[in-house]
């Protein structure tokens, strides 16, 4: 027809989420809805792989590091004493000069690193410049500034950034503590879309683990708590179903297998009963409409392990409390699961006599 194409209208916070939480939970996303599948690119025109780079660096930044004119590096002890150096440099600047918050996610890279001597220098500066928990910080984690650089760490760049400048995720080492900076943070607690993004990358990511879930769900638990209520309008829906996918994915039944991990699986379930718990306070609409969330909760108060149980409780009585009021068939559906409770508790009682 002649016209110029028409550019597409930027997706927004939560279009952005919903797609991160469906590449890294291994959902399809449909298509965006200002892009018809006409419009997609083919498989056959997929921009080429990005060059490597170590994690949290980008393949330029890499460049930018080591120079134009840099001599190679001859072994893994040459590369740590570079990095040694780096880090003594870091030591001798004054406060002034580079304050705590700009050498933070320095200090924290190097306390990572797989080094030994690399990693203990890193955590030795990292205690003596970076305080956050002190009535005197050095580091104010509630500063927004320092609150991305934490979530631009842990995730990257985003795809728009072009491939040679993008940065690569942290390290899994690297995530841990990030997250742990994270759950001592109201401000990371209200940073929508990059809380849903983090949480669901630690659960579902390439090369997650039983630990990297854990803290991910530790995080998810911290937002749930400490998010406003408009941040959390816009989380709870993913957050939801990331939980309920997590329940009754490759967790189930194995917090009762009793093999070396069923620990840490009690404990990954159990955060995701404490988040479920946060959501029917917070949000109580969110699981008012139906009885389906009270069913799983009051099933699973006969048939989870113990060491689950009391993560079970407290979600039990969280849902009690936010279907206080209901009326009709869903006040019908919740006096019939408490009725077969109350049965099933007797003749477990019956059973034991």
């Amino acid at each position: 027809s002649g016209h110029a194409p028409v550019a597409a209208p930027a997706p927004s916070p939560a279009e952005q989420a919903a797609r991160a939480v469906a590449n890294v939970a291994g959902v399809a996303p449909g298509p965006a809805a200002n892009q018809s599948p006409a419009n997609q690119s083919p498989a056959n025109n997929q921009p080429p792989p990005a060059p490597s780079a170590p994690p949290g660096m980008s393949p330029a930044s890499v460049e930018r590091v080591l120079g134009p004119n840099a001599p190679p590096i001859a072994d893994l002890a040459d590369l740590a004493a570079r990095k040694l150096a780096l880090l003594e440099f870091f030591h001798r600047a004054k406060d002034e000069t580079l304050p705590p918050a700009e050498v933070l996610t320095h200090y924290l890279v190097a306390a990572c690193d797989a080094d030994h001597e690399v990693a203990k220098r890193g955590e030795e500066l990292l205690r003596r410049r970076c305080v956050w928990d002190t009535n005197r910080p050095t580091v104010n984690l509630e500063d927004p500034a320092i609150v991305s650089k934490l979530y631009r760490a842990f995730l990257g760049d985003p795809e728009s950034v072009p491939v040679e400048s993008r940065a690569n995720p942290a390290s899994p080492a690297l995530k841990l503590r990030l997250i742990a900076l994270m759950c001592r943070s109201v401000a990371a607690a209200n940073a929508f879309p990059h809380t849903v993004q983090a949480i669901f990358t630690g659960l579902y990511g390439a090369g997650t683990n039983l630990r990297m879930k854990a803290a991910a769900m530790e995080l998810a638990v911290w937002v749930l708590r400490h998010a406003t209520d408009s941040q959390l309008a816009q989380a709870a829906p993913l957050l939801f179903s990331g939980m309920i996918k997590l329940l009754d994915g490759e967790t189930k039944g194995a917090a009762a297998s009793g093999g070396i991990a069923a620990g840490g699986v009690a404990s990954l379930r159990g955060f995701c009963y404490q988040a479920l718990g946060q959501l029917a306070t917070r949000l109580p609409r969110l699981v008012v409409g139906t009885p389906d969330l009270a069913a799983r909760v009051f099933t699973a108060l006969g048939t989870e392990p113990e060491a689950v149980r009391p993560s079970v409780q407290t979600a039990a009585r969280s849902l009690a409390s936010a279907y206080k009021g209901c009326g009709g068939g869903v006040a019908m559906a919740i006096e019939g699961l408490l009725l077969s409770s109350i049965d099933a508790g007797a003749a477990v009682g019956d059973d034991a006599g």
